[in-house]
């Protein structure tokens, strides 16, 4: 009990954010149905953003997750296998999901009865909308980093960081509001399963990295 409020305390911030977050956007789905919802976000666009969120989107990317796990293996191994476990676990339950319910994404939604605004040269996706890999993504990698790198301001930034990444798949006409909420339940709840269970692991081998097994790799030889 002990251990599983430490590794809450030092991620405070970060979770008492999204618990804002999680609560208010449940009450905005619940009075605000999904497709009037959409089609008010949809017109909230401009070039500027068209860019941003064209080039944000990809950081909830799993190809991005993977990158980011590798450079940790240069820092801890314990983190890197933390980033990459909880990307793949919280992808795993999304594409379950996704495939179970096949609800269909706004571009399909809206066809033949509203012109949505879409950014040239993003590839429009027409099902399996509910829940958001994306966000799910998001959720679990800038959780971890806030974890690994503890600092308040960190976790400020990650929080707002998740929020982006989530809400570009809206912007994108991607997903509905709705799809971005329980993809953030998930990579959250998969993200502070996994640290928390993960303490109870304290193999040397996975406090090191990469550059000390070069370094004593060097000594030896040396």
């Amino acid at each position: 009990m002990k251990r599983s409020l430490g590794h809450f305390s030092k991620v405070s911030v970060f979770y008492t954010l999204y618990v804002v977050f999680f609560t208010a956007l449940a009450f905005i789905l619940l009075i605000i149905p999904k497709v009037e919802s959409h089609l008010w976000l949809n017109r909230l666009n401009s070039p500027f953003f068209d860019k941003f969120f064209f080039y944000m989107t990809e950081l909830g990317n799993g190809v991005f997750v993977v990158i980011i796990a590798v450079f940790l293996m240069f820092y801890r191994y314990r983190y890197a296998i933390g980033v990459f476990a909880t990307f793949a676990i919280s992808e795993i339950i999304t594409q379950l999901i996704k495939h179970l319910t096949d609800l269909p994404r706004p571009i399909k939604y809206f066809e033949n009865i509203a012109n949505l605004h879409v950014v040239e040269g993003v590839k429009m996706l027409s099902s399996h909308s509910f829940p958001s890999g994306h966000s799910a993504s998001a959720f679990a990698l800038c959780l971890s980093l806030a974890i690994i790198l503890k600092n308040r301001w960190w976790q400020v930034f990650m929080f707002i960081l998740a929020i982006t990444i989530a809400y570009s798949r809206v912007y994108l006409s991607q997903h509905f509001l709705v799809d971005i909420w329980a993809g953030s339940a998930i990579g959250t709840l998969v993200c502070a399963w996994y640290w928390n269970y993960e303490q109870k692991f304290q193999w040397n081998w996975l406090d090191k990295s990469l550059l000390s097994r070069n370094h004593t790799h060097n000594k030896q030889n040396y």
